[in-house]
């Protein structure tokens, strides 16, 4: 991720708004969610441990294209004036999920140790679908980058 953001962020913005590129974000982590689910069938050792560091390059890309788009949408959606309290009110929400997320991994693992992967995927396909309608109203009119959504 130090080294391949910025040309993923580049190559992104090519051919996608910036909602565009969290849509494929989300898709990519749904994607790691189904393949971490699917470690349980792996037996335990090396098979396993290359297995996921495979799958952990679909968090790394999901990571590469979601972080700098969601940023850059979370500022350009700010009116003039407060864009600092936008943009903390948005860091504020990863420090949230940072406390809750562990608490709720633990109560959906208890139950079975598939459904924490099941939880996550559908929410990042859900908000993957809700973020292109969301980025035009975020937007000056529908315009983000100099690209229509």
């Amino acid at each position: 991720m130090a080294t391949c953001t910025a040309e993923v962020t580049r190559r992104s913005r090519r051919r996608t708004s910036r909602g565009g590129a969290m849509a494929w974000g989300g898709r990519l982590w749904a994607a790691w969610c189904v393949a971490t689910a699917m470690a349980v069938l792996l037996p335990r050792g090396p098979l396993l441990v290359g297995y996921l560091a495979l799958v952990m390059l679909l968090w790394a890309t999901a990571e590469m294209l979601h972080g700098p788009a969601s940023n850059a949408l979370s500022a350009e959606a700010a009116p003039p004036g407060v864009r600092g309290t936008y943009l903390a009110a948005f860091q504020y929400s990863f420090a949230t999920a940072d406390m809750v997320t562990p608490g709720l991994f633990g109560v959906l693992y208890g139950v079975n140790r598939v459904l924490p992967w099941v939880v996550v995927g559908c929410l990042a396909l859900t908000a993957s679908m809700a973020i292109r309608p969301l980025e035009r109203r975020l937007t000056v009119g529908g315009a983000v980058g100099g690209l229509r959504a």
